[in-house]
């Protein structure tokens, strides 16, 4: 004799697994949200701020040729290490707190409203 599911056992498990779905929906929805975008606080509450894709102006080769350099020169491993920013290059100038505030005082009007429309997005 062979045996049969029973119907009404059936229809629970896809009425338990439809009622899974359309309740995971929703709380799947705000983590997809999140994840395109960057945390802020605005007016008190958090939200996320999402940024435009900006396309490369490097090829492929040139990317891959400047990894192959970044793991040669060590620079590659200390990032996955140190989780930061890439150290920066041997010989390059830093500037005085005061150079920097003289910089921005004696800045053009139209750098000026450039970097104020690149700080806030507009």
């Amino acid at each position: 004799m062979s045996r049969t599911p029973n119907l009404r056992q059936s229809n629970v498990r896809k009425l338990v697994v439809t009622a899974a779905i359309v309740l995971a929906a929703p709380m799947a929805a705000p983590m997809a949200a999140q994840a395109a975008g960057t945390p802020a606080w605005q007016q008190g509450e958090a939200a996320y701020t999402t940024f435009p894709v900006t396309p490369s102006t490097l090829s492929r080769a040139e990317v891959k040729a400047q990894v192959l350099e970044a793991r040669r020169d060590g620079t590659l491993s200390r990032m996955q290490i140190q989780q930061s920013p890439a150290p920066a290059l041997v010989g390059s100038e830093r500037k005085s707190r005061e150079e920097v505030v003289n910089e921005m005082r004696n800045e053009p009007e139209s750098e000026r409203v450039a970097r104020s429309q690149l700080m806030t997005g507009a």
